[in-house]
């Protein structure tokens, strides 16, 4: 995969999960990446134990989402 097909980010990751929860309705999704190792406290309202995040954050423990190469280069040729 190309750095101009989909940038290195949460949505091209193997461990982001889209969606959102009650606890960080405002988030685009939660890392996957480690089990859960305690509650991160939401300012609106409850709890969320897996860290929220948007489609656009990246950190170190990035991991391409197996066959998204292929399937962006699919996708590209069939537009």
């Amino acid at each position: 995969m190309t750095a101009a097909a989909l940038p290195v980010c949460c949505l091209s990751c193997a461990f982001f999960h889209e969606g959102t929860s009650p606890a960080f309705p405002d988030a685009e999704g939660m890392c996957r990446r480690y089990a859960p190792q305690g509650p991160a406290r939401s300012h609106q309202q409850g709890w969320q134990v897996f860290p929220p995040m948007m489609k656009h954050h990246w950190c170190g423990d990035y991991q391409e989402r197996p066959g998204l190469a292929e399937a962006w280069a699919a996708a590209r040729q069939a537009a």
